[in-house]
């Protein structure tokens, strides 16, 4: 805003600004912001585009770079992205290892380019071997980065309020994953989504064919607390008796859901006990 129209914008510019009191009203998070604009007449409050148009709210343009006043629903949110790594564009670092403090990707230029974008950032030791991790947890992460920019993981994406990365992006990350160091003698996970007769059946597999145990049986189980507290002790002997693969995140609000989502889809499709969360 402040580089956009500063003769409107008179307020600092930065993570923090100093709002003028008794005109506006601090909220923390998207759920924060959500429920102070749906409680309160007239409100006029900034939100991340997926969360807004999930809650119905009506939507301001904004001017483009280029001049065209779009929604965010008009723009192509992914074009930014795309942008920052044209020829030329020093956006983006070349060496993922560098520094991306002051790296953003606002008004970028296009017709169609939303002037206010934002990535979401995985950030990963880039030599798992020498942090000494367990292979399988090594694997497991390693297959998780894959899945999220996967064709059925953006589309996962989608349905959390996220926009496809294009093409761009994807490369440059599928780039920096292959840059990464991992232990000579870690497994890797393949994806079986369709039929692999045998190749399917194997421990470093994550079918879309596999269901665990306590999705299929939801319902009945459901029927009796006391059936499924028996079943569910039972279960948990038993994964006491394997060697668990763990794998522990934190970071933003925002992508919080899809991760969710997408280590509930590991859990159910992998063959071998897992416990993956995320803050």
């Amino acid at each position: 805003m402040k580089a956009a129209c500063p003769a409107s914008w008179t307020l600092d510019a930065g993570s923090v600004s100093n709002w003028p009191e008794g005109e506006t009203t601090a909220v923390e998070g998207s759920g924060g912001m959500a429920a102070e604009i749906r409680k309160t007449p007239f409100a006029i409050g900034y939100l991340d585009a997926g969360h807004g148009q999930r809650e119905g709210f009506a939507e301001v343009s904004l001017q483009n770079r280029n001049g065209n006043y779009l929604t965010t629903a008009e723009a192509d949110i992914g074009q930014a992205g795309t942008q920052a790594l044209a020829a030329g564009s020093s956006v983006i670092p070349a060496d993922p290892t560098s520094d991306w403090s002051a790296v953003n990707v606002y008004n970028m230029p296009g017709d169609r380019t939303w002037p206010i974008t934002l990535f979401s950032y995985f950030y990963v030791d880039k030599d798992l071997d020498a942090q000494g991790l367990d292979v399988d947890t090594q694997a497991l992460l390693k297959a998780f980065l894959q899945y999220v920019l996967s064709e059925d993981g953006q589309t996962h994406a989608e349905q959390y309020g996220f926009v496809k990365l294009p093409a761009e992006v994807l490369t440059y990350n599928a780039d920096t994953i292959a840059s990464m160091v991992f232990t000579s003698t870690m497994t890797e996970f393949t994806r079986e989504t369709s039929t692999q007769v045998g190749a399917g059946a194997g421990e470093y597999v994550l079918s879309t064919k596999r269901q665990s145990y306590d999705t299929v049986m939801h319902e009945p189980m459901a029927a009796s607390l006391d059936e499924l507290d028996a079943k569910v002790l039972a279960l948990t002997k038993d994964m006491h008796s394997a060697a668990v693969a763990q794998l522990h995140g934190s970071g933003t609000t925002n992508p919080s859901k899809f991760f969710w989502h997408v280590m509930h889809l590991f859990k159910n499709q992998m063959m071998f006990p897992t416990h993956l969360a995320y803050r």
